[in-house]
């Protein structure tokens, strides 16, 4: 759609039958201007100006064209012509003509034109009156208007216009118009468009709008009538509240009818402020104010406290318009205990509930408060001084909501007991303000100035670094060093260097945690003060359980001295044997001739089969390491029987009972176990989003070369939240198609693994196993997809 707007335009009415800008056609191509004034005498036309003006003059060309007597056009109107020679004539074009073919008339005949159209002024002069009320008539004058099809006001619908007089159109001003200038505006074909043409008035038309508004009530309850006066109020189609989201119609069956007023129900929604009416224009107009009459509540029968379980009760005026409470420190959950009762609300005392006030909701968004609600509080007597790492029991009412206590700014833990709570003073403990905090997150105070005792046995005050390496000393910073005595690890004496404030402690080979005990003075006196230290080992790290060779002849089966200590290794041991001599296979069992409670096998003659060949460990005696290693977690013999060593079934729980070995000419010159603190290898690192189950296919087709690894190998994916504090996962699936990698689940045996709500950061872990290898090497590698979290980086191990 194109669009002109002018005053004064130039309308091409009819069949549009020469191209545009043509004044000028031959009626025949082939004819041309006869100049043989002596020709048979014959009357012929050849050219004729077909875009023509009423109240103009059209031209014809031929030849012998003074003959002609009358022009004739269509619509039934007809004009002398005027002979200019007689090769030309020129005929006025009548008011009356239309669009069509014109006839020349001639003593022995008639000539015939092509179609004619019209290019005539259409002007929009004025219009009266300027100022109007909708439903009024006005009166536009100007020429041709006869072609206007619509009148367009500066709002609202165009009207649709049948005008048969040229000069003067009426119309009566619709409810939708509004003030402004308006056009009047008819369609024209351009080609395949249809062009729709405006003229604009030179002058504003005013429209008048309601007036004289007023809010017969301004204070007003939600559910009860607003009352708007005013005039011209047939106009208004909508009235709107503050804060209500709707448009309430109120449009006037008849709107060319006035009314006096306009009465609406204040919507539960409605805040304080402005009343809008929108008229049928579109145009808002402010009626006025109102203001929402607001509850007023209080504690009725207000008691001391309140416990979890009690009821408060709220009593007041208007409490109808409630629509949900809370007391303080409870969330929109406890709003499900609202309750209204003998025109009370009774509220749920939770143990999410503390003091303070209680707000009441309104359906509008606003709230209001309620104050004197106090919870029941533990009572109990506390010392008024206390010395660091004193363990203290307080004999409490309620004693299982007190959950911690503050010393200052250090806090610890409280503990319930049978009749009240304990608390162990912690080793930073500072003097000053002390409080509790009840398990609503409610703090009491219990003195403004509560004194912490100066301690004087050897405590750490700072570490070195957050863990040790196996062969290098703790290093850590104490205060009152000249008091300790001795240090201990898990228990046992170990040696230490004290260096003015600086402590050395040797954690022996052990790689964890361990217990670390400072002990200050002697006897009963003595103070002991403990610490969790983790010492850490560099790669692989061995510790051996027995030193005493083991010759084992003839097949004759040989045990162990002593107990295999497996529930004392730490998690992910392998067995390492040391051999000296390999002259047969070696089979490992336990002290039954079998190979751990937990092994199935129906054919007795397999148990026997030897997991350990002679070649095995006559290689690793060459190669100069002479040890074999086996995995009890993942543990395979020669006949392919798989399952877990040393497991006990029925007691869930390693096997502590004796290891067995059978051979012939083999020697056993030590024992150990080994695990392996050596950071996992990263594969890959980035940022990848796998919102909306997005695939990283880095490790997948050639991205990394699965065939290398080892059954019982762990992969590591460290991700994060994208959006923190909501359900996370990754599912792991092979190339092909992207299915689901054979047995990747989780414990529900799901495809997937899920990162907890409140966990922001975390490391998932994948064993793989030799089927999900196969499967990865078989089908185009790893593709790592899921929902809400970030991968940064894939390690394996």
């Amino acid at each position: 759609m194109k669009l002109y707007k002018k005053n004064i335009a130039m309308l091409m009415a009819g069949l549009l039958a020469l191209s545009s800008g043509a004044l000028v056609t031959s009626c025949d191509d082939d004819d041309d201007y006869d100049t043989n004034q002596f020709s048979n005498g014959g009357v012929s036309l050849t050219a004729a100006s077909l875009q023509v003006t009423r109240g103009a003059y059209m031209t014809f060309k031929g030849t012998n064209l003074d003959r002609v007597t009358s022009v004739e056009f269509p619509g039934g109107v007809s004009s002398t012509p005027e002979v200019v020679d007689e090769h030309t004539i020129k005929a006025l074009v009548p008011e009356g003509a239309e669009p069509g073919t014109v006839k020349l008339i001639y003593n022995g005949g008639e000539l015939e034109t092509k179609a004619i159209a019209f290019t005539e002024p259409i002007t929009f002069d004025d219009f009266t009156p300027k100022a109007v009320t909708a439903g009024d008539e006005i009166t536009i004058s100007g020429t041709y208007l006869t072609y206007i099809e619509f009148v367009q006001f500066a709002t609202g619908e165009n009207v649709e216009i049948n005008n048969t007089n040229r000069t003067e159109l009426k119309l009566t001003v619709p409810v939708d118009a509004s003030t402004g200038k308006f056009n009047l505006g008819y369609y024209s074909v351009d080609g395949k468009d249809t062009v729709e043409t405006l003229l604009e008035s030179a002058e504003i038309l005013k429209v008048a709008e309601p007036s004289e508004l007023k809010i017969a009530t301004p204070t007003v309850k939600a559910g009860q009538d607003v009352e708007i006066t005013g005039k011209l109020l047939r106009l208004v189609e909508y009235v709107s509240f503050n804060g209500a989201d709707t448009l309430i119609n109120v449009a006037a069956v008849d709107p060319t009818k006035d009314r006096e007023s306009i009465k609406v129900a204040l919507p539960a929604k409605a805040k304080d402020g402005d009343v809008t009416l929108t008229l049928f224009s579109g145009i808002e107009i402010v009626a006025g104010q109102v203001k929402t009459v607001v509850p007023t509540a209080a504690i009725k029968d207000k008691k001391d406290s309140y416990g979890v379980g009690d009821i408060v009760t709220i009593e007041g005026k208007n409490l109808d318009l409630i629509v949900g409470g809370y007391i303080n420190g409870a969330d929109a959950d406890t709003l499900a205990t609202f309750e209204v009762k003998d025109d009370n609300i009774l509220l749920n005392v939770t143990k999410a509930a503390k003091s303070g006030d209680i707000t009441l909701k309104l359906a509008n968004g606003e709230s209001i408060s309620v104050e004197g609600f106090v919870t029941t509080k533990p009572v109990f007597t506390f010392p008024e001084s206390a010395t660091p790492l004193d363990k203290l029991n307080i004999e409490s009412t309620l004693g299982e909501r007190v959950v911690k206590l503050t010393f200052g700014s250090v806090e610890a833990e409280a503990t319930k007991t049978d009749n009240g709570f304990s608390v162990q003073v912690p080793l930073e403990a500072e003097s000053g303000k002390l409080t509790y905090t009840m398990d609503s997150g409610e703090e009491v105070t219990i003195y403004e100035n509560f004194t912490v005792s100066t301690y004087t046995f050897c405590a750490v005050t700072e570490f070195d670094a957050d863990q040790t390496i196996i062969g290098n000393l703790l290093k850590c910073t104490v205060k009152n060093g000249a008091s300790l005595t001795s240090v201990k690890l898990n228990g046992e004496a170990t040696t230490f260097i004290l260096q003015g404030t600086t402590l050395f402690v040797n954690v022996g080979t052990t790689v964890g945690k361990q217990r670390m005990t400072l002990v200050s003075g002697e006897g009963d006196d003595a103070v002991e003060v403990e610490y969790i230290v983790k010492v850490q080992g560099a790669g692989k790290v061995e510790t051996l359980v027995y030193t005493d060779p083991v010759e084992i002849n003839n097949w004759k089966g040989i045990n162990l001295p002593a107990t295999f200590p497996v529930n004392e290794m730490p998690d992910g041991f392998v067995i390492r044997i040391h051999i000296a001599s390999a002259k047969s296979d070696l089979q490992v069992m336990d002290g039954y001739w079998g190979m751990g409670p937990n092994w199935k096998i129906d054919d007795k003659s397999k148990q026997n089969n030897c997991p350990i060949s002679q070649k095995a460990m006559q290689d690793a005696i060459d190669a100069g390491t002479g040890y074999v290693e086996f995995d009890p977690f993942n543990y395979t013999d020669a006949s392919g029987n798989t399952g877990r060593f040393f497991w006990d079934e029925n007691w869930k729980r390693w096997w502590d009972g004796s290891m067995m070995f059978n051979a012939d000419g083999v020697i056993i010159s030590s024992i150990g176990y080994v695990v392996d603190y050596s950071a996992p290898t990263t594969i890959w690192t980035g940022e990848f989003s796998n919102a909306g189950w997005a695939g990283n296919q880095d490790l997948a087709w050639g991205g990394y070369d699965w065939s290398l690894v080892d059954a019982g190998q762990t992969l590591y994916f460290d991700v994060k939240k994208v959006n923190a504090g909501s359900w996370g996962c990754i599912s792991l699936r092979h190339g092909d198609n992207w299915g689901a990698l054979v047995d990747a689940v989780n414990s529900e045996g799901k495809n997937q693994f899920d990162v907890g709500d409140d966990v922001d950061a975390t490391t998932i872990e994948f064993t793989l196993t030799q089927a999900a290898i196969d499967d990865l090497v078989a089908n185009g590698g790893l593709v790592i997809t899921g929902d809400n979290l970030i991968l940064t980086k894939v390690a394996i191990k």
